[in-house]
């Protein structure tokens, strides 16, 4: 050893001490700086030929857990799904109301049902038949406006969506940007702490719209992919491309299919210009992106489903003609479609008339077998080839399509269509036959009974009755306000949006005696008769039917059954019931979050006091080196003076 060798020693300490300074004072300085952590000079022993030359400055580094960083941007995405359905959710809990809150769907209906009440005790007061219009009117005009919130908010997602897309794209081209500057920097061995820094705001940025992975390359570069395997930022970072609509309704939804789809679709642009749909081939499951699209194609639609449902059942419920087939042998039931005596008829133009089935008309038919009660149900269509047809009925499992394109104007060849549609139905298909224009049904057999067979079918014209086409298809004056048959086949379902179009039959509104008016088959029904009423209130408040499962409350198997009134308040409470379960989930998982968030500032951030004890230790260690080369000085000074 030497007095040069310690000079030298006491020389690095110095510059060593000066950079851990200059550490602690960027520490300091940032310690409430958002995205910044902990830095640290870490140092080695300098050796030269295999001895001691002092200490040796290594590359500022962080104190960073990459696998907790990981499990944190996971945790992210999953707080900002959850709190992006949260929020909409609740705006629809609120809009929905309570059942006791007289804002509510619930209580429109059930009001509606206590002013038929009235008419059934007082037909022929008009002050009661008015309020009864007025208040059919109010449960339209709030379907109305239920649907069309429904819609803005499903429009919103839409704007918020290409937002969200323009910020990941952002924080895309930073990553490859620093992604680039850190790999030249580690090539020349210098420190790369606070760009790692700032592209981990990038890499959080992502994480808030859409659940990544990430890889870090040996030369410190980081490569994203999307959950499903997607490359987002490798050499150069892809592009997301979104196609928002400006206004939505309730038709536009998501397809494959370009000319078919009515909403913006998530595509994926590769640096060399491949596209990819991720809505079809890897949605981003988690983030604010996956929660609003959540909302956009499920959860909206399925609130705007139940306003159909809602709508749809006051206009058939209402309006259903029910015709029993009667029994006309010892183990046959029979009718003739044909036969003004045996089929649904109509008086409204003063003789007899055959009605003849429409798209939208069905057949109910409940059977015992094996001492359970069970149902099917035939449903009449113009075009049976629709691929959609069984999305489109409530009970998909038990469905039978009848195609009556072609069908006579008096029904002529239907009997045999609906004979030979049943003859694949199990297990009640073979009890089904035809003869002529007559349709035979055998109501027994040694393991199933026909219990009953009704055909039930839409009134499009108040005359007839009791059923009354109270409300129809079309709210506006400037629209021609149409009947509604709840038809099934056609290519844009005339129920989807039905909330936002219903409106109470211009008819009845011009004269209130229709709400007690009608003809019947002994002739016109006075004013005074309290039958239509009667008739109108039982449907909303006795007969119960079958509801579609997309509305979420029941499924396909199991299918929701009530009266009307029954389904505004299971709405009502579903929508309660979801934004409830859903703000628990988001609080719960908000928790693990923070956790986690604590559990990765206290090993990453900066802690003041930490800061200040390591101060007065490099300020210590800075002194002692600083006192060896003074000592080293004097040393030499004593060598000189020996000359």
């Amino acid at each position: 050893m030497s007095l040069f060798s310690a000079l030298n020693n006491a020389v690095t300490g110095l510059k060593a001490n000066q950079i851990g300074l200059d550490v602690v004072s960027r520490n300091v300085a940032n310690a409430n700086t958002a995205g910044y952590t902990k830095k640290i000079a870490p140092r080695e022993n300098a050796i030269l030929d295999g001895d001691g030359a002092g200490v040796r400055i290594l590359p500022t580094q962080r104190q960073v857990d990459q696998r907790l960083l990981q499990s944190l941007r996971a945790e992210i995405s999953r707080s900002e799904r959850l709190d992006t359905v949260t929020d909409y959710l609740t705006r629809v809990d609120e809009l929905f109301g309570r059942p006791d809150q007289e804002t509510s769907i619930a209580y429109a209906v059930n009001t509606l049902s206590i002013r038929m009440g009235e008419l059934v005790d007082n037909p022929e007061n008009a002050g009661v038949r008015k309020a009864v219009i007025s208040q059919a009117d109010a449960v339209a005009r709030e379907l109305n406006q239920l649907s069309e919130a429904v819609q803005d908010m499903r429009s919103e997602t839409e704007k918020s969506l290409s937002l969200a897309v323009d910020e990941v794209n952002n924080a895309l081209k930073g990553i490859e940007q620093l992604n680039r500057e850190i790999a030249n920097r580690e090539a020349a061995n210098l420190t790369t702490a606070d760009l790692e820094d700032r592209r981990d705001i990038h890499l959080q940025t992502l994480a808030r719209n859409m659940d990544i992975r990430t890889v870090e390359r040996g030369d410190g570069a980081m490569t994203v992919f999307t959950n499903s395997g997607h490359v987002l930022v490798n050499e150069r970072a892809a592009q997301l491309s979104f196609d928002g609509r400006q206004v939505l309704t309730a038709n536009d939804a998501y397809s494959t299919d370009d000319v078919e789809r009515g909403v913006g679709s998530l595509t994926l642009v590769s640096p060399g210009g491949t596209r990819v749909d991720l809505l079809e081939d890897g949605p981003p499951r988690q983030g604010k992106i996956a929660g609003l699209l959540e909302l956009r194609d499920e959860r909206l639609p399925e609130a705007q489903a139940q306003l159909d449902e809602i709508a749809h059942n006051l206009a058939l419920g209402m309006a259903d003609r029910e015709t029993t087939i009667p029994l006309t042998g010892t183990n046959t039931r029979s009718m003739d479609f044909t036969d003004a005596a045996e089929a649904p008829i109509t008086r409204a133009s003063g003789s007899d008339q055959v009605l003849r089935v429409q798209d939208g008309d069905r057949m109910a038919i409940s059977y015992t077998q094996g001492g359970m009660e069970k149902s099917m149900t035939v449903y009449f269509v113009d075009d049976a080839s629709n691929t959609d047809l069984l999305n489109r009925v409530p009970d998909p499992d038990n469905a039978v399509f009848v195609d009556i394109t072609g069908v006579g104007a008096q029904n002529q060849g239907l009997a045999n269509r609906i004979a030979t549609a049943m003859s694949s139905a199990m297990p009640i298909g073979g009890l089904f036959s035809a003869t002529g224009e007559r349709l035979n049904i055998s109501t027994t057999t040694a393991t199933v009974s026909i219990d009953n067979v009704a055909l039930h079918q839409a009134s499009t014209t108040p005359a007839d009755g009791p059923m009354l086409n109270l409300f129809a298809n079309g709210n506006s004056p400037r629209i021609e306000q149409e009947a509604y048959t709840g038809n099934l086949s056609s290519t844009v379902w005339e129920k989807v949006g039905f909330a936002g179009r219903i409106g109470v039959n211009t008819n009845v509104v011009d004269d209130d005696t229709l709400l007690v008016r009608y003809t019947a088959e002994h002739g016109e029904v006075a004013v005074g008769d309290n039958a239509r009423p009667r008739f109108l209130m039982d449907q909303l408040t006795e007969t119960r039917f079958t509801y579609s499962p997309n509305t979420g409350l029941g499924d396909a198997t199991h299918p929701y059954k009530g009266t009307i009134l029954d389904l505004g308040r299971a709405v009502v409470s579903y929508q309660g019931m979801e934004a409830t379960t859903q703000q628990s989930l988001s609080e719960d998982q908000a928790t693990r979050t923070t956790l986690l968030e604590q559990r990765h500032s206290s090993m990453t951030g900066v802690n003041v006091d930490d800061e200040l004890a390591e101060l007065i230790l490099l300020q210590s260690a800075y002194s002692a080196s600083a006192k060896v080369v003074q000592t080293v000085d004097r040393l030499f000074d004593d060598l000189m003076s020996l000359r």
